[in-house]
């Protein structure tokens, strides 16, 4: 929706043309942010008129009257660059700072409804804590329910902490211990004494690995405000990260269980699907902790009879998970699930996934082995979607990628008369959407090297972006007037990218997170420095007619389109398919202008 205001707002500029004072524009875009800002605090109703694409609106007529002037001065390259130059600050300064800093209502009634809210609403709130850091937005609370506090990361991702003496076998809580039936069954299965629990959370399942008896356990979290958070309450807790058999790493499980050279006898995930956040929270990113090649390195940290278990909510993210196991094993390993009976209280911890050594000794708790001729769509590191709504999500995705090429149409339509200025914008509406679907591969790559999703879109976009700009001001000037070699250098370093990117995560897993980030932000870098050519071209060839809000607004449509097929190209094949998407949309842009010059 925000690129669509900002398209329109480009089409208004164009036609309103030098009636639009620039000036006065400028000062209107930031007064429209803190207008609508409290607007919408008022007047919940607001944000889901969209209200909120105001500014984006005013932005591009602002963008508009801004390249007009630039195109006619020939300065449009340093215009770009510096606008470009302008998103990154925004994005690892001003953006961190604003949602550190604003007084967000989580608990309000604008935005999704949340876990976070859910859980308020059924139990009331005693006491809430938070902390917004690098990572995410962190929630600590206690509601009227005994013994137990949850940490919420961005308001749908919950871990507890719950009291315990440090000593029972069992929890006080009959609540407490109903929830920790399955993860009481995966401990039973092996009996382990080294314990690695990816996705420790606040300390339950740590609780439960001792109790169960763990006598090394290892929690690796991602997020180190939920660890502080409990550490807190620790004393209630058991002491569970005082024990010196308790250690506490702040990591992506993945990349620390890539260079570890620690061995286990049992490893535990639960609830880590493969892309949790899609749609529901900020980091729609895949973390790559259940794939088939992921579940090959865990089997590589085992012990000799070691175990892998897998703790799903839903019995659809069961069987998906199972597939996957099936297909990361190859036989090799045996595949068992188990299922909660019917309970009247909804349980998030109703399917276990296991996979063992093969053994004729099976376990009475058990569902059923899983033995599939043939894997439907196992999660791999190239299409790691396995959340179970995907087919929902497919539908979606479609609808908005459908929409956004339905209305490039009709709006080149009304101007059929005028070809070169259709064949202009269309061209343009390729390069955005190649631009977008670009972003989609760029930001997965960073997330596959560096684990952290706030780390990885930071590293990712600046990196894509700053490339882009400083292509723009080295060789703007030279090529803005040759649009075929413009697009030939882009198409030319998408495809680099994608030959590149994906060894060099493989290569990244074993380095230090700096160094991985340095290393997959200079090859994003480096592959980006022509990608802001297109644009500037077709932006020269406005110049004639006065279109350039035309260029800017199908880039933007553009780009709403790209991003949907991208994302469809991921889901449907692979993230390998998304960059030559991108290569392919560019080449198809040669088309409509003949590779013409202006």
């Amino acid at each position: 929706m925000c690129l669509l205001a900002i398209g329109l707002g480009a089409l208004v500029a164009m036609k309103l043309g030098e009636a639009l004072l620039f000036w006065p524009l400028m000062l209107l875009v930031p007064a429209s942010i803190v207008i609508t800002a409290v607007l919408m605090g008022m007047l919940p109703q607001l944000w889901w008129a969209g209200v909120f694409t105001l500014p984006f609106f005013l932005f591009g007529m602002t963008a508009t009257r801004a390249y007009h002037y630039a195109n006619t001065s020939g300065s449009t390259p340093n215009l770009y660059a510096v606008e470009v130059t302008g998103f990154i600050a925004g994005l690892i300064i001003a953006g961190p700072w604003l949602v550190a800093f604003a007084p967000l209502s989580v608990l309000g009634d604008v935005g999704v409804t949340t876990h976070l809210k859910q859980t308020v609403q059924d139990h009331g709130l005693a006491t809430h804590t938070w902390q917004t850091d690098a990572y995410a937005r962190t929630d600590f609370i206690t509601t009227s329910e005994p013994g137990v506090a949850y940490a919420f990361t961005d308001g749908m991702f919950v871990t507890r902490s719950v009291d315990w003496d440090g000593q029972s076998p069992r929890f006080n809580n009959p609540e407490i211990e109903r929830l920790a039936t399955l993860k009481r069954i995966a401990l039973s299965v092996s009996k382990p004494s080294h314990v690695a629990l990816l996705g420790a959370g606040a300390g339950f399942d740590i609780a439960v690995a001792l109790q169960e008896g763990a006598e090394v356990v290892e929690a690796i979290e991602i997020n180190p405000a939920t660890v502080r958070f409990a550490q807190q309450r620790d004393r209630d807790a058991g002491g569970l990260f005082e024990r010196e058999n308790v250690s506490v790493v702040i990591d992506d499980a993945r990349r620390y269980m890539q260079r570890t050279t620690h061995r286990y006898d049992h490893i535990n995930l639960t609830l880590l699907e493969t892309s949790p956040a899609a749609g529901r929270a900020r980091h729609h990113v895949d973390a790559r902790v259940l794939t088939t090649e992921a579940l090959q390195v865990y089997a590589e940290r085992l012990h000799p009879g070691g175990v892998i278990s897998v703790i799903q909510n839903t019995e659809a993210l069961a069987e998906r998970t199972a597939q996957t196991m099936h297909a990361a094993f190859a036989g090799e390993r045996q595949i068992l699930t188990f299922q909660l009976p019917g309970q009247e209280q909804y349980n998030p911890f109703s399917f276990l996934v296991i996979a063992r050594p093969p053994s004729d000794i099976m376990p009475e708790d058990a569902w059923q082995v899983y033995h599939a001729d043939d894997v439907i769509n196992p999660s791999t590191d190239d299409r790691p979607f396995f959340f179970e709504r995907e087919g929902v999500y497919l539908q979606q995705t479609l609808l908005v990628a459908t929409a956004g090429i339905i209305l490039i149409l009709m709006i080149a339509a009304l101007n059929r008369r005028d070809s070169v200025f259709v064949r202009h914008v269309l061209a343009a509406g390729l390069v955005g959407a190649a631009a977008l679907a670009m972003q989609v591969l760029v930001i997965y790559r960073c997330q596959a090297a560096l684990g952290f999703p706030s780390l990885a879109l930071s590293v990712g976009i600046a990196s894509l972006l700053g490339g882009a700009a400083v292509g723009a001001y080295l060789l703007g000037h030279r090529f803005k007037q040759d649009f075929r070699t413009s697009v030939l250098f882009a198409v030319a370093a998408v495809i680099l990218y994608v030959a590149l990117s994906s060894w060099l995560v493989s290569l990244s897993a074993a380095a230090d997170t700096f160094v991985a980030a340095v290393m997959i932000g200079g090859l994003t870098a480096l592959c980006a420095l022509p990608q802001g050519l297109p644009f500037l071209a077709l932006i020269e060839q406005s110049r004639q007619d006065q279109s350039e809000g035309a260029i800017i607004a199908f880039d933007g449509l553009g780009g709403v389109t790209g991003a949907a097929l991208g994302a469809l190209a991921a889901m449907l094949v692979g993230f390998t398919a998304v960059g030559l998407l991108a290569g392919l949309m560019l080449a198809a842009s040669l088309v409509f202008t003949g590779g013409s010059r202006a």
